[in-house]
């Protein structure tokens, strides 16, 4: 099986940083490759990251499409909606993407969610929990023992729990 996800926002909102762990986790599981891409800027700048998971040899990490792709700004939206593929997913921050024309949207309140959790810095921690919940690309209990071991602060945990919950309540 191979999914392929863009992680996309601007430059301080932790897409790396979601990616990367996204992607270490995938590696202990089974191939995965993790392309990220930014400006110059060294904040508020264009970020994105292809990550490709595979139970197989990965011969392209550049896909031409997604199967997953999670925007936490509206430039990001904007930018790599024609690039879901047909029947894929798109996770958007809804608190920073008003609107997204076309199908297969999932509108998640991120910036909102970890600010009543008490920490805006994990947004970005709420939509991989999304991610993980709807895709059910890799085991749960395997992304909680990265967060745990990466972040000292629990509210990582519990952005992560919340995201996972609202991807999981979705008819």
């Amino acid at each position: 099986m191979r999914t392929t996800v863009m992680i996309s926002g601007a430059g301080g909102q932790g897409v790396v940083s979601v990616a990367l762990l996204l992607a270490e986790c995938a590696a202990k599981a089974g191939f995965c490759t993790c392309l990220p891409e930014h400006g110059p800027e060294q904040r508020g700048g264009y970020t994105r990251c292809t990550i490709v998971v595979s139970d197989e040899e990965i011969l392209s990490p550049m896909p031409k499409k997604y199967n997953f792709v999670v925007a936490m700004d509206d430039p990001s939206a904007k930018k790599f909606a024609p690039q879901l593929a047909p029947g894929g997913l798109m996770i958007l921050n809804a608190d920073l993407v008003p609107s997204s024309p076309g199908e297969n949207k999932l509108f998640v309140p991120a910036e909102t969610i970890a600010a009543e959790l008490g920490s805006p810095r994990v947004a970005n921690v709420v939509l991989l929990g999304v991610l993980v919940g709807a895709g059910d690309i890799l085991p749960e209990a395997l992304i909680m023992e990265a967060l745990s071991e990466k972040f000292r602060d629990k509210t990582n945990l519990e952005a992560f729990r919340k995201g996972f919950e609202i991807a999981k309540n979705q008819p």
